[in-house]
């Protein structure tokens, strides 16, 4: 499942659409630009295979574990 789908079935989902409307998933590269999403979208990927994610959160996750 993807993140925005599963987003979207949050009970949260509709309090954040009403505060950022169509803002909520726009994204600069592979960030999202709403911090909050960002931050949930990081947990969400967190237990993904480092296959799935892009390359500068697995060099992230590797440098924070040294």
């Amino acid at each position: 499942m993807q993140f925005e789908d599963w987003f979207k079935e949050q009970g949260f989902y509709f309090k954040f659409l009403y505060m950022h409307g169509d803002r909520l998933f726009l994204k600069d590269g592979d960030e999202y630009r709403n911090f909050y999403v960002n931050c949930i979208y990081k947990a969400f990927c967190k237990d993904k295979p480092k296959e799935s994610l892009n390359r500068d959160w697995v060099e992230e996750i590797e440098s924070s574990k040294d």
